[in-house]
């Protein structure tokens, strides 16, 4: 590709020509966008704090303060309504949600000399408002065709739903998911299981900012009180928990649920591991089908596909170039000896 005004650095930094990154620090570049909180898109974050001028959601914002204390505080940290729009001479920056968790936005970035350049972020589909750029980068999570959902998100929220009411009459359920996923399971579980919902002070102040901007959230108790200590030994209860972190499982009529959009092809939208442990694709990524959609509704006449967070890039390319007629390539990461390039 010989545009010069998107690239992707080596340690994931979106470059939006000259001056702006995404989800990545890069010497020498004015502007930061932070597109959502997830971990993944959080690389230098510390370097950029000292560094660049960082733009993002207002949401984004909240949730990143709850880690980040001197957010609060910095004059280089800049806060967006979704929809909102930063302006610097003649350079134009806008977000709009991209619906992958609360906060979570596209870049679109118009140029002084009016190139119009764009990145994803991580995005659920359908969207109200989809970015409309020249030069676009897009998330390639889901990028392969043999990622394709046979099934609606709903389809899947009835199913999470209809086992928690089944499994707790016999016992607790432990719930794994990744930070947009387990709030969405908060919502779903707001009037349904008439017993304890528990899970970490942490995981309750960040709740707090989801309710905040509107999630209705169902009470919480906090796993570090005594109250809970005793109720974990007797009677039902679920628990919540963020995929990767140790679970102590002291009973044996425990039922373990994973939210997590690893396995989304199948006619399903679960799998069952076993009688007491399942799968369900509760995910705010767009599958292969929906990728697609979402680039042709860019207007979008060159893409580079995200190789640093997704395994599909060449994949991916090779869709949009035939099945769109629309020039893409995987992006090849660029080194450069500079620090922090």
């Amino acid at each position: 590709m010989n545009s010069p005004q998107i690239e992707i650095s080596c340690h994931g930094a979106i470059k939006l020509d000259q001056d702006v990154t995404c989800d990545g620090f890069v010497d020498g570049y004015k502007y930061r966008i932070q597109t959502h909180v997830h971990s993944d898109h959080m690389t230098h974050f510390n370097q950029s704090k000292g560094f660049q001028t960082i733009i993002m959601s207002e949401a984004t914002r909240s949730l990143l303060e709850l880690e980040h204390y001197d957010l609060r505080i910095r004059e280089n940290v800049i806060s967006l309504p979704i929809d909102g729009t930063y302006n610097d001479g003649g350079l134009k920056i806008e977000l709009k949600s991209s619906g992958h968790m609360l906060g979570a936005v596209q870049v679109a970035v118009t140029t002084p000399a009016g190139d119009t350049l764009g990145y994803s972020g991580d995005f659920s589909w359908p969207l109200r408002d989809v970015i409309q750029v020249d030069h676009l980068v897009v998330d390639s999570t889901y990028g392969s065709p043999n990622s394709v959902r046979y099934y609606s998100q709903e389809d899947a929220n009835v199913f999470f739903r209809e086992i928690v009411t089944e499994k707790i009459k016999s016992g607790p359920i432990i719930i794994k998911a990744s930070r947009g996923s387990l709030h969405r399971a908060l919502e779903l579980l707001n009037g349904l299981a008439q017993c304890p919902i528990i899970t970490s002070k942490k995981k309750i102040r960040e709740a707090k900012v989801f309710e905040k901007y509107g999630y209705c959230i169902c009470p919480l108790m906090e796993l570090e009180s005594q109250d809970v200590r005793k109720l974990r030994k007797e009677g039902p209860y679920i628990e919540l928990y963020y995929i990767g972190e140790q679970v102590l499982y002291d009973r044996r009529d425990i039922t373990t649920v994973n939210l997590t959009a690893s396995w989304v092809h199948g006619a399903d939208p679960f799998l069952e591991l076993s009688s007491s442990s399942y799968q369900i694709a509760i995910s705010d990524h767009a599958d292969f089908n929906e990728t697609l959609e979402y680039v042709r509704a860019t207007g979008a006449k060159c893409i580079l596909t995200d190789s640093i967070r997704g395994n599909h890039a060449p994949e991916l390319a090779i869709a949009i170039n035939r099945e769109l007629g629309i020039k893409a390539e995987p992006a090849k990461p660029v080194y450069s000896r500079a620090w922090g390039v």
